[in-house]
């Protein structure tokens, strides 16, 4: 009800004047209506490889702002996808390390847990990006085609492999 209404070539208000969230300090937003949580699912995960399936009805609230997961010191979330029924999710580390897997290993999880570890990381790696596997199985990386669907599937926890470049 706090969001004003306007019509469709109006600027808006910034969403950091509707609610607590600060633009400054955090990168990642996901609005939604009511109905659009209602039954889905959300992948997260974390810099330090950890991810875990939300259902949408954890993040039904009065308050303005939800704590999505629960983060130690050093890490941070890299991203929340909404969870659209695809079976294989990729993980890239920033060494260029990709792991593919099921995801139906991925656990169903509160808000709150931290998560489960989805690939091992070496030192000074971390995780870099995650990809369900869609419509689009190709996506660029240092400037060549990967082609994730030919990616060799392997377990949740698993080291992942060096793609050829």
């Amino acid at each position: 009800m706090d969001i004003p209404g306007g019509k469709l070539r109006d600027k808006g208000t910034p969403v950091d004047n509707l609610s607590k969230y600060d633009g400054t300090r955090e990168e990642i937003i996901y609005l939604s209506h009511a109905g659009g949580l209602k039954g889905n699912r959300f992948l997260f995960a974390t810099r330090q490889a950890l991810i875990k399936m939300v259902p949408g009805e954890e993040f039904e609230t009065n308050n303005r702002t939800v704590a999505a997961t629960r983060l130690v010191d050093d890490d941070m979330v890299i991203c929340a996808l909404p969870y659209g029924g695809q079976t294989d999710v990729v993980l890239q580390t920033s060494s260029g390390v990709f792991l593919r897997f099921a995801t139906d290993e991925i656990p169903v999880m509160k808000k709150n847990a931290r998560g489960v570890r989805g690939i091992k990381l070496s030192p000074g790696e971390s995780l870099e990006a995650v990809y369900l596997l869609g419509d689009e199985p190709v996506i660029q990386y240092k400037e060549k085609e990967v082609h994730l669907n030919r990616l060799k599937i392997g377990k949740r926890d698993g080291k992942g492999s060096k793609v050829r470049l």
